[in-house]
């Protein structure tokens, strides 16, 4: 990919805002700024819509929900 992308995904009862660089095969690098988060995967399945899944079930669905909020200092 050669720019960046913009989603939201669901966190809690809220609706949280990430950036995303995303590149064929499933590399990706997504930041979410409200939980100081970025996650960062290296995977390689080409030209497979099967690469979706990372940003559309794995991140929404387990690694967001796994996350613990804190209050910033």
């Amino acid at each position: 990919g050669l720019a960046w992308w913009s989603m939201d995904y669901p966190y809690g009862n809220r609706t949280l805002h990430a950036f995303a660089a995303l590149g064929n095969g499933g590399q990706n690098v997504v930041v979410v700024p409200d939980l100081d988060l970025v996650i960062a995967v290296y995977a390689s399945n080409f030209f497979d819509r099967a690469m979706f899944a990372i940003q559309q079930e794995i991140i929404p669905k387990q690694i967001m929900p796994a996350v613990i909020d804190t209050p910033r200092r």
